[in-house]
């Protein structure tokens, strides 16, 4: 019984961090697709540089933040 609950954890934790990874990998290639078609956008779409421009998201005024 024992060995078969470790079993089921190990397999149910490698399922989660694979398709976390995968997850990953997809949204992050339609990221630099969706991006790349935006006219006069450049942008490094590595996660240090998006981590970054997550982070200064605050610091934009709020009339900007809610243009349409």
């Amino acid at each position: 019984m024992a060995t078969s609950m470790s079993a089921f954890l190990l397999i149910r934790s490698l399922g989660g961090t694979i398709g976390i990874s995968v997850g990953q990998a997809i949204i992050s290639s339609e990221l630099r697709k969706r991006v790349s078609h935006i006219a006069g956008l450049s942008i490094d779409t590595s996660p240090s540089v998006l981590t970054q421009i997550v982070r200064q998201i605050p610091k934009i005024p709020v009339s900007v933040r809610s243009a349409p």
